[in-house]
């Protein structure tokens, strides 16, 4: 009741359809008595670190540090370059458990649920043998736009649609069609024209019809 409208860049909620976590699935059990940041992050630091230094050069950049950004976040063609200050962004720890969880819902059919913790886990924390799914057919909230990436890769297309298909809310629904990974909304050399202003736009139309 508090939000008045939303819009989704590639939100990951429907995952694997064709996207890094359909890819990552079968590596899973690895995960199982791992516990704590993704990767260690005292490995990160120095990485974040010589990944800056060699990134500064434009040899290194164009090919090497791109194609490793494309390779997990999808083709953009150079289209979004990736300059030195952008790395730290891009290279950072995650939770193992959200990983997991993000996994277990690609290999749940992109069925986004609370954490399984195995069967008798799941009996504990949520009192039955499967962990719920999350209903978004319970969404009242009508002024929702989603955006998809067509070169994403992180969040496929087909993961935004395949969220969209879960609501029972009239929503709006745009896919940008130039060569867009997921970073895009914030490196693109035309990201202004393809997605920050056009949602801005709707957020101000948004906000305009619940004033009403």
């Amino acid at each position: 009741q508090k939000i008045n409208n939303v819009i989704f860049w590639s939100e990951a909620f429907s995952l694997g359809h064709g996207d890094i976590f359909n890819l990552m699935a079968p590596y899973k059990p690895l995960l199982k008595h791992f516990i704590g940041a993704l990767p260690p992050t005292f490995l990160m630091e120095p990485f974040q670190g010589w990944a800056g230094v060699i990134c500064r050069y434009r040899i290194f950049r164009q090919t090497i540090c791109e194609d490793i950004a494309d390779l997990i976040l999808g083709n953009s063609r150079g289209e979004a370059p990736l300059r030195p200050e952008f790395i730290n962004s891009l290279l950072y720890s995650s939770s193992s458990h959200e990983v997991d969880q993000l996994l277990q819902c690609a290999i749940k059919g992109g069925m986004m649920h609370k954490f399984s913790y195995g069967r008798q886990g799941n009996m504990v924390a949520h009192g039955q043998p499967d962990p719920p799914a999350y209903n978004l057919s319970r969404v009242t909230l009508s002024r929702l736009s989603f955006y998809a990436a067509a070169t994403d890769f992180t969040v496929s297309v087909a993961d935004v649609m395949a969220t969209q298909k879960l609501l029972k809310v009239p929503h709006r629904s745009h896919i940008i069609r130039a060569p867009f990974n997921h970073n895009a909304y914030f490196f693109h050399k035309d990201t202004a024209r393809l997605s920050i202003i056009p949602s801005l736009r709707e957020i101000q139309e948004f906000s305009e019809k619940g004033a009403m």
